[in-house]
C-alpha cells in the first residue's frame, strides 16, 4: 500500500509540473504559429488539458480539427480525432469514440502513415479493453506494436506494453501482465519518461 501511495504522489506531481510548464511553453508558441506548425500546437495543447481540464482540451482539439481540414493538413485532423476520441472514451461515449479513432486509422492508410495507423489501432484497443472487451483490446495493441516495432518507436512500444499488461491484469493472468509492465517501466526510465514510468509502476503496484 505505501509503495503504491509513493508512486501516485510522484505521478500525480511530475504530471502536475511537467504539464504546467508544457502548457505555457505551448501558449507562447501558438501565438505566432502558423501552418502544420499551428495544427501541431492545437493538438498538443489538447492532449496537455487532457488530465487538467476536459472542457479546455475539447475547444483546443476542436481547433485543431477546424483549423487542420481548413489547410487540409491529414496528420493534424488524425490527431484532433484521437484527442477528441480520448475525451469521449472518458465520458463513457465508448461507440462515438470508435467511430473517431477508426476515421484516425483509415487517414493512416490513405496517406501510408504508418505511426497514424499504429497510434489509432493502439487507441481503437484501448477503448475496446475500457468497455470490457479485453481479447479485442490485446489484439489491437499486439497490431499496433508490430507497427511501432517496424518504426523502432520505442515510446510506442512501451505504451503498447503498459496497456497489454493492463488488459492481461485484469483477465487475472498477472504473470503476462507483469512482464509487459516490468518491458514498459524498463523502458520508459530509458527514456526520461517518469509519468509514463510511473504509471507502469502503479500498475505492477495494484498486482502485488
Amino acid at each position: 500500500m505505501r509503495f503504491r501511495f509513493f508512486v501516485l504522489l510522484i505521478f500525480f506531481t511530475v504530471t502536475f509540473v511537467n504539464g504546467q510548464h508544457s502548457i505555457d511553453s505551448l501558449t507562447k508558441k501558438l501565438a505566432t504559429a502558423e501552418g502544420n506548425n499551428k495544427s501541431e500546437l492545437f493538438n498538443a495543447l489538447s492532449k496537455a488539458y487532457w488530465d487538467i481540464d476536459h472542457g479546455v482540451s475539447l475547444k483546443y482539439a476542436d481547433e485543431a480539427l477546424e483549423y487542420s481540414k481548413t489547410i487540409s493538413y491529414k496528420p493534424g485532423i488524425s490527431k484532433a480525432y484521437l484527442n477528441i476520441s480520448y475525451l469521449l472514451e472518458e465520458g463513457g461515449l465508448y461507440d462515438t469514440a470508435l467511430i473517431l479513432e477508426k476515421k484516425s486509422y483509415d487517414i493512416g492508410i490513405e496517406t501510408n502513415d504508418k505511426e497514424i495507423q499504429a497510434n489509432s489501432l493502439r487507441r481503437i484497443g484501448n477503448t475496446n479493453s475500457k468497455r470490457g472487451n479485453y481479447d479485442v483490446g490485446i489484439q489491437y495493441n499486439m497490431k499496433a506494436l508490430a507497427i511501432y516495432r517496424e518504426l523502432k518507436d520505442s515510446s510506442g512500444i512501451a505504451y503498447c506494453f503498459n496497456n497489454l499488461g493492463i488488459n492481461f491484469r485484469d483477465e487475472g493472468l498477472n504473470d503476462s501482465a507483469l512482464n509487459f509492465l516490468i518491458k514498459a517501466s524498463v523502458i520508459q526510465h530509458r527514456l526520461g519518461d517518469n509519468s509514463g514510468e510511473a504509471s507502469a509502476l502503479n500498475n505492477i503496484g495494484l498486482i502485488y
